[in-house]
Formats: C-alpha cells, sequence, structure tokens
C-alpha cells in the first residue's frame, strides 16, 4: 500500500506548483489532484 493510498490530500498540501512522478500509480492520488484544481479555479 502507498502512502498516497491513506491520504492523497497530504500530498497536496503546501506551495505549488508541485511536480508529482508516476502519479498514475495512485488513482487516489489523481482524483484528488483534479478536485484540488476544481476547487481553485471556483475560489478565483
Amino acid at each position: 500500500m502507498l502512502f498516497v493510498d491513506e491520504s492523497p490530500e497530504m500530498i497536496l498540501d503546501g506551495p505549488t506548483p508541485r511536480l508529482i512522478d508516476e502519479w498514475q500509480l495512485a488513482s487516489k492520488l489523481w482524483d484528488a489532484v483534479r478536485f484540488e484544481v476544481d476547487h481553485r479555479k471556483e475560489s478565483q
């Protein structure tokens, strides 16, 4: 089990931009990234 499977949102905390390599290995991370990007668009 990967750390990202437990709490993908922790990987997204902090300053941006952020490089995430091999994200395709963790589908939960991709979902979290899409959610975060959508949420940031709404707050602008």
